[in-house]
């Protein structure tokens, strides 16, 4: 069974967690391979401190991000340089005289922001204004019907340029349509159906009898 399919608040929490530190961590990681700032590689940032969005999920999943976070560090890692192997040659060729420490910075804002969307170990430091620059970073979500909600900044959607008003306007109702979207499903796994429970523990029999036949070592993929 797919995460997608569970209905679940603390699930879904931890996915779009997860989805979220990534594409601002593999800005991070790319940033290196040309001359723009380094928000321009992603293609939405959120306006708030990871600490902020961690300390607002559900106590579950919080620990499962606690107890997992160097293996999804390392996953993550993995992924995003399988997608860019030749990351240090593209730093290279920008003929910056100091690529090394470049990649370096790089490495560590990457290595410090996944630390900070996964545990508390940075709570001291205000990571978002650090790795972007010059990004407006809000004190607070919005709230609306109790429900508190981010707030982004969608820095690429579609085409890379739109030539016409029609265009940007078209792609602007896409964005509103897709958050409207995920407003109504945040509201719905706030307040689950009683055939929703069922499904997410038909989901955790599924997922424990799956755990009991890979045995105590685990082994293989999930």
């Amino acid at each position: 069974m797919s995460l997608v399919e569970v209905a679940e608040l603390s699930v879904q929490a931890v996915r779009s967690h997860v989805f979220s530190a990534y594409i601002h961590a593999a800005a991070l990681f790319t940033y290196p391979t040309s001359w723009d700032p380094v928000k321009y590689h992603a293609a939405e940032l959120t306006r708030l401190e990871p600490k902020k969005l961690r300390r607002a999920l559900p106590d579950q999943s919080q620990e499962f991000l606690r107890l997992f976070s160097e293996k999804i560090c390392r996953l993550a890692i993995t992924r995003v340089t399988e997608r860019l192997p030749d990351r240090v040659a593209h730093a290279e060729s920008q003929s910056v005289t100091t690529t090394e420490e470049v990649l370096r910075d790089s490495d560590d804002k990457t290595r410090l922001y996944w630390e900070a969307t996964l545990t508390d170990q940075h709570d001291h430091r205000d990571v978002m204004k650090y790795c972007f620059d010059r990004m407006t970073v809000l004190d607070d979500f919005d709230v609306v019907d109790g429900m508190p909600l981010v707030v982004k900044e969608v820095r690429a959607h579609g085409d890379r340029k739109y030539p016409t008003y029609t265009e940007m306007a078209r792609a602007q109702d896409q964005i509103a349509d897709a958050a409207t979207h995920a407003y109504v499903v945040a509201k719905r796994l706030h307040n689950p159906t009683p055939e929703m429970l069922a499904d997410f523990e038909a989901a955790l029999q599924e997922l424990r009898a799956h755990g009991a036949r890979l045995g105590p070592g685990g082994g293989g993929t999930q």
